[in-house]
């Protein structure tokens, strides 16, 4: 065919040579599995610029933005364009199955921070003034000379007393917060116990006999003196201190917290400071998708993956987190990583075909 074209139309070689273009642009768009480099990524932004930063990556064939706050501040949400339409989530890192997002910014705002209030008699706490919202505040205890600390709790502002004698650290929450120590008196060691002495029996004394009367005078009998014994003290033995007895270590209880969806997660206990692994979510919410736990309902707390582990040093109740699921786009220019529709290719094709030969039955009516 192309013989024929080059004897009869050399200008329909221009237009095999646009046709082959067009297929050549149709295979590429229709290719499967096309997708970027992560150094090929348009990157998203971040306000303001100094609250943290944002990156966009593929793990295993998923968009995936993450935002890290800076120290000083916490993440609040994404805002994106998508269809020409202004979206915004609060769900961090967020997947996507493809590459829908443009004007990508992740906003951040300085960590609030709440007032902290020691109480200690007869010892000192040293804590600072004030701490941020999901930070860890450490709590150090010194007793004055001759006591102990017997308890070490912190009450937030209109919430509960929790105990924290083994832990002496807390999570701060947003709210403010009293920490009060209790001290008692320091057992000594080297005292032994008083032991009542045993009281020596009295003597036995004799008394003087007396003379019996005679006829015959009798010279008066001198009267014996019975010795007194010698009474040796009987030794008490000293008696052994009784042991104390250890307290046994606190118990704390996580409860999870369906957030908006439906189903049943029994709560878990573990000793305080003890490692424990998170059961694995069995909550569902319809049209959305499980993105992890959260020590706030809204998500700007802590944040824990599913299955994570953590240390349990007070009671907790973990939130689950939900992300809105995307609808598929329909309209939309293909973009790279997209699949271009058979059915386009097949008409450019045909399309391309019918066009040639039309040239070339022009071609042989002119020569004849």
């Amino acid at each position: 065919m192309v013989e024929i074209l080059h004897k009869h139309n050399p200008a329909a070689r221009l237009l095999v040579l646009v046709f082959c273009a067009f297929i050549a642009l149709g295979a590429a768009l229709a290719w499967p599995g096309t997708t970027l480099a992560d150094d090929e990524l348009p990157q998203p932004a971040c306000t303001p610029a100094e609250g943290g930063t944002a990156t966009l990556t593929i793990d295993d064939g998923k968009y995936v933005y993450t935002a890290t706050p800076k120290p000083g501040y916490s993440f609040t949400h994404w805002t994106y364009t998508a269809d020409s339409t202004e979206g915004r989530t609060d769900v961090n890192p967020v997947s996507l199955d493809a590459l829908s997002w443009s004007n990508v910014t992740a906003s951040f705002q300085k960590a609030e921070s709440h007032t902290i209030t020691k109480e200690a008699v007869n010892g000192k706490l040293e804590v600072p003034t004030e701490g941020q919202t999901g930070s860890t505040v450490k709590v150090k205890v010194t007793p004055d000379k001759g006591y102990e600390l017997e308890k070490l709790t912190y009450k937030p502002e209109g919430g509960t007393e929790t105990d924290i004698t083994k832990a002496k650290s807390l999570t701060m929450p947003a709210q403010d917060v009293t920490i009060k120590a209790t001290f008692k008196a320091a057992a000594d060691p080297t005292a032994s116990p008083a032991v009542s002495p045993t009281a020596s029996p009295a003597p036995t004394e004799t008394p003087a006999t007396s003379p019996t009367p005679t006829d015959t005078p009798t010279p008066p009998v001198s009267p014996t003196d019975t010795p007194t014994p010698v009474v040796s003290p009987t030794d008490t033995p000293t008696p052994s201190p009784t042991p104390t007895a250890t307290p046994a270590p606190a118990t704390y209880t996580l409860v999870f917290d369906a957030n908006g969806g439906r189903g049943r997660m029994d709560k878990l206990t573990a000793e305080a400071g003890s490692t424990i692994e998170l059961t694995a979510n069995r909550f569902t919410r319809t049209g959305h998708s499980f993105a992890g736990w959260n020590t706030a309902k809204d998500g700007k707390g802590t944040a824990y993956s599913d299955k994570a582990s953590l240390e349990l040093d007070s009671d907790m109740t973990l939130y689950a987190q939900w992300e809105k699921n995307t609808p598929a786009r329909s309209g939309a220019a293909p973009r790279t990583g997209d699949t271009f529709p058979i059915t386009a290719v097949a008409l450019l094709l045909a399309a391309g075909i019918a066009f040639i030969g039309a040239g070339i039955a022009r071609s042989r009516n002119r020569k004849g």
